[in-house]
């Protein structure tokens, strides 16, 4: 049972039915798209963990890493809800000017 204040997000396949299901400590936050999880920062300091409806794991491992948060996972293909980890943190990798960062495939 996901207790406290909920920042829920989803791809926009979801965006219209998740909008119409939050309710009480469920606070929709809107759409994720590609990297950009603006969406869910701007909600940050108003909620205690976040719930990511879709599927992947793509999203939900961005979530924890833009965020200070536990992100949960709702699959609406299987219908159940998982925690969303990671074993290893981002490893930056400075290239001449630059550097990038190398997630390990594993992780998603």
């Amino acid at each position: 049972k996901l207790t406290g204040k909920i920042g829920v997000v989803t791809t926009i396949q979801y965006v219209e039915q998740v909008n119409k299901l939050c309710k009480g400590n469920f606070i929709f936050g809107g759409q994720v798209l590609g990297c950009k999880f603006n969406n869910a920062i701007k909600l940050e300091n108003n909620v205690d963990k976040y719930l990511y409806v879709g599927t992947g794991k793509f999203h939900p491992v961005g979530l924890l890493l833009h965020t200070s948060k536990e992100v949960y996972i709702l699959s609406p293909v299987s219908n159940e809800i998982s925690k969303s980890r990671y074993s290893t943190p981002p490893i930056s990798i400075p290239v001449a000017s630059f550097s990038f960062k190398f997630c390990p495939s594993f992780l998603f």
